[in-house]
């Protein structure tokens, strides 16, 4: 009911998102370096890192830690959610191009005991007659049937600082 603090604790890296499954079980997303485990007493990730963290309801442990990489220091993680059978779906932006102008978006999910990786998927624009497009994902929502649904932006990239296009929609 909001009445007081059940439990506070600390992550290592830049603490993304959160969300909760229905026996009270917190999901912790983020991204960073790191050189020990982002919780401790969990696997370790060393270098850059995505990670998503399962932390038990009352709060006294880490249930896992799962870790996952597409680039070197070229990758956000923006959203978390978790579905009814406790797999959760992380959503972020990767520089696919290794050089800052090509953003697209990901979707990745990770089974209920957090040791696999069931799919890791890109998410690109749908046209791109203004050249390079990026794409930043900013969150992800999973329904009952197990779909997840991410959310996000496009803009045109610009090399002069300003920019307009408009994608040719006469054949749509």
């Amino acid at each position: 009911n909001g009445s007081r603090i059940v439990y506070s604790t600390y992550a290592a890296g830049s603490v993304a998102d959160i969300a909760a499954d229905d026996a009270g079980n917190a999901y912790v997303s983020g991204s960073g370096w790191f050189d020990e485990p982002p919780i401790k007493g969990t696997a370790q990730c060393l270098g850059y890192c995505m990670f998503v963290t399962k932390i038990n309801a009352d709060g006294t442990a880490a249930v896992y830690s799962a870790y996952f990489s597409f680039w070197a220091n070229m990758e956000w993680v923006s959203g978390v959610a978790v579905d009814q059978s406790g797999n959760a779906y992380a959503a972020g932006s990767i520089d696919t191009s290794r050089g800052g102008a090509t953003i697209d978006g990901f979707l990745t999910k990770i089974d209920a005991s957090g040791s696999n990786i069931v799919y890791g998927s890109s998410i690109q624009p749908i046209y791109s007659e203004c050249g390079d497009i990026e794409f930043w994902t900013t969150d992800v929502a999973v329904d009952a049937n197990g779909n997840a649904y991410v959310m996000g932006y496009t803009h045109p990239i610009s090399v002069a600082g300003m920019y307009y296009c408009e994608p040719d929609r006469s054949t749509n």
